[in-house]
């Protein structure tokens, strides 16, 4: 099958799939964004994805994001991992969306460097676990008062990476409910949740993401369950 056709069999199981989930929890699957992690995708695989309809394209990490934007840069590019400090005026000039505000430092570097923000997210450590970036839930108003006058999207978090979907219902239920009491609270935060990767973006459909960012799925041919 030529690569175009891969492409589009994968991004048709993918939209299926996104379909049913939000089916399930009583949502529109218009109001998930899709965005298709291209970091192991080739260039053709990226013009597929976009020829098809999906103008939400991730990378996360800035060389990469700096590339596709030089050949793709009509794109709507998503900085979606880690950022140095030192790197983060390059970021924030080239990403459209940020989804890895994760700590105070970086904050305090965009702010200082007084330019316009892309939009972002909150990154949050919800699991607690040690390799997971993000602020604790208990620091999200904090960071999100460092950022003022900007004014988050939303929260942005990293489940498990156990393969389990199930093992990632708890985290991306206790980001929604989050999100929630920090909103109720009058914290400068968006109602957008990004979350869900490829072993789970449908568990986090049915707990309220508004964004997936999803590779293998798309780009690799993985298995889908009917």
């Amino acid at each position: 099958m030529p690569p175009t056709d891969r492409t589009a069999s994968s991004l048709d199981r993918v939209r299926e799939r996104i379909a049913r989930a939000a089916d399930r929890a009583g949502r529109d699957p218009a109001e998930i964004t899709l965005v298709a992690v291209t970091k192991q995708a080739t260039d053709d695989q990226v013009r597929a994805i976009l020829d098809l309809g999906v103008n939400d394209i991730g990378e996360n990490r800035l060389a990469g994001l700096e590339d596709r934007r030089r050949r793709f840069p009509d794109a709507t590019l998503h900085m979606i991992g880690h950022l140095q400090r030192n790197k983060a005026r390059r970021a924030f000039q080239c990403a459209d969306v940020f989804h890895a505000m994760d700590r105070l430092s970086l904050a305090g570097q965009a702010v200082r460097l007084n330019e316009p923000m892309p939009p972002f997210f909150l990154q949050v450590n919800v699991s607690g676990e040690g390799t997971k970036g993000g602020v604790a839930p208990q620091e999200v108003a904090q960071l999100a008062s460092a950022l003022a006058p900007h004014r988050a999207e939303g929260l942005m978090t990293m489940a498990t990476g156990t393969g389990e979907p199930e093992a990632s219902r708890a985290v991306f239920c206790a980001l929604a409910s989050l999100s929630n009491e920090l909103r109720g609270d009058g914290c400068p935060l968006g109602p957008a949740l990004s979350c869900g990767m490829t072993s789970d973006f449908e568990v986090a459909v049915e707990e309220g993401a508004t964004h997936v960012r999803i590779g293998r799925a798309l780009f690799q041919e993985i298995p889908c369950p009917a």
